[in-house]
């Protein structure tokens, strides 16, 4: 299975994926801070900050030519094929709608 980001229709270029990624990095890096992370690695605190500083751009794009993307923990991703089948079932569905009366059912159909 392929996971390059030309192979998989995604909408971001690898350019602006590996932004994206340098993006996220920086953000979530001001949010947990530099003296957690260097604890949870082990390392110096001016160590961590001076490779983090340098190589953020490297390391988003190395990221993105990887075929990955950074996603918080809290958050879930969803293989897109699937999700194009679900919204096309419910469009063809929606489709036959009028009215939010075609949602209620009546005695006959239970």
């Amino acid at each position: 299975m392929s996971t390059r980001p030309e192979d998989v229709g995604t909408r971001w270029s690898p350019q602006e994926r590996a932004q994206k990624n340098a993006r996220i990095l920086g953000k979530r890096m001001d949010e947990v801070g530099i003296v957690r992370v260097a604890e949870a690695c082990g390392m110096s605190k001016s160590w961590v900050s001076a490779q983090f500083n340098e190589n953020r751009d490297a390391q988003g794009k190395a990221l993105a030519e990887l075929g990955l993307k950074l996603v918080p923990i809290d958050k879930r991703c969803y293989d897109a094929a699937e999700i194009d089948a679900l919204l096309a079932l419910a469009r063809k569905q929606f489709a036959r709608m009028k009215s939010a009366d075609d949602l209620d059912w009546d005695e006959e159909h239970e």
